[in-house]
């Protein structure tokens, strides 16, 4: 369970842990007495070396309290059994490759807990279980272990006959029985080059770009998993899938070159008048998208990763900057493409932000000071262009 921290060549990675420690929540002694509420939750751990990459758990609820499982991606959950509600508010569980080593933790907010495990044979160590939910890779830019791990997974799915075509998203079957699904060869290709699978580095993004652009944008609830089980997916599609991933990702190099004075300087928008803009439709088409979410005095903002066509160019809604009381941004023109980077601040001291390249997009809204700080950190690790410094 305790892993080794990998290199960290983003400043970003060095942080994450720290900041999702003490920025989740100022520690409330008011705090009630509840059990953490069920569903994914995300343990992270210092370390001498650095921090861990985080954990992920589920949490269930029963009638006879609640259970914690490990449940990392691409592993079947292992119990832990049950969490123990102290009167006080803090919880008890112990780790279940330890049984005498004991975790204690409190509640600082409604997701998030905050303590340390020690017992028979582990140093003591800090934890933090939260709910906020960690990039697990969005973080990381578009690097050469990408188009590794994307060979990789060619590799591994040479052959028709090798193909799974039913997926749990549990890789360990397929790893025996030598029968990959399209997730789990990406899983164990992210493993073997990367020794650890990122949820959302860029291979994956694109892989799962790439499987909304054949499907026009069909609702899934996990798109890998569902697109390889659609009975009419065949493994032809499933090479096709690769193929064009390899496209977006040399397209998406072109677009991520690194920083130069093909930039333009911070510009002041000349804002529209408040109630003189329509309202737009959508921001742009978007094949694929997740949130990474992030808790403060108990309210919880978020930042939206939308991945739609490589060409596709941002657009800063209006009604962002219709309800601003100031934004600036910053453009790149490379070949046919315009990258943007802008961000505001609205009237109640709040701040947004959008920055779109290559057809991906992140952004935040009305947002408090800190919670931009944290974000920016994250969008500023996305790519090596690191437009607003």
């Amino acid at each position: 369970m305790i892993r080794k921290s990998r290199k960290a060549g983003n400043p970003v990675r060095k942080v994450l842990g720290i900041l999702m420690v003490v920025a989740s929540g100022s520690c409330s002694a008011q705090a009630a007495v509840q059990q953490p509420q069920a569903g994914a939750w995300f343990a992270i751990s210092p370390s001498s070396s650095g921090v861990l990459p985080p954990e992920r758990f589920e949490l269930e609820a029963n009638s006879s309290g609640t259970l914690i499982r490990w449940a990392p991606f691409g592993k079947a959950p292992e119990s832990w059994g049950s969490i123990t509600l102290r009167p006080d508010g803090s919880i008890e569980f112990r780790w279940a490759a330890n049984p005498t080593a004991l975790c204690t933790l409190r509640r600082t907010d409604d997701r998030t807990y905050d303590g340390m495990c020690q017992g028979a044979g582990l140093v003591e160590r800090p934890l933090t279980l939260t709910q906020n939910q960690p990039p697990n890779g969005l973080e990381l830019p578009l690097s050469d272990a990408d188009f590794q791990i994307l060979a990789k997974a060619r590799q591994i799915l040479s052959t028709p006959s090798i193909w799974n075509r039913h997926d749990d998203r549990f890789c360990e079957d397929d790893a025996k029985q030598k029968s990959w699904s399209l997730f789990c060869a990406l899983y164990q290709a992210s493993v073997d080059v990367a020794s650890v699978y990122s949820h959302r580095r860029p291979v994956m993004e694109d892989v799962r770009a790439v499987v909304g652009e054949v499907t026009n944008g069909r609702s899934f609830e996990h798109i890998l998993r569902d697109y390889n089980n659609l009975e009419v997916t065949t493994y032809a599609d499933i090479a096709m899938i690769l193929d064009r991933t390899e496209k977006r990702l040399q397209a998406r190099k072109v677009c991520t070159a690194p920083p130069g004075p093909d930039w333009s300087a911070d510009a002041p928008y000349k804002l529209p008048a408040p109630g003189n803009v329509a309202q737009p439709q959508d921001l742009g088409v978007t094949y694929w998208s997740e949130t990474v979410s992030h808790t403060v005095q108990n309210k919880t903002f978020r930042l939206l990763a939308r991945y739609g066509p490589i060409t596709a160019s941002g657009h800063v809604p209006d009604v962002w900057l219709a309800a601003s009381s100031s934004a600036t941004r910053r453009t790149r023109k490379l070949t046919n493409l315009e990258d943007v980077d802008a961000r505001g601040q609205l009237p109640n001291g709040n701040h947004w932000r959008y920055a779109s390249q290559c057809g991906n997009s992140l952004m935040y809204y009305d947002v408090p000071t800190e919670v931009a700080a944290f974000f920016n950190r994250i969008m500023d690790g996305l790519s090596p262009t690191n437009v607003h410094r």
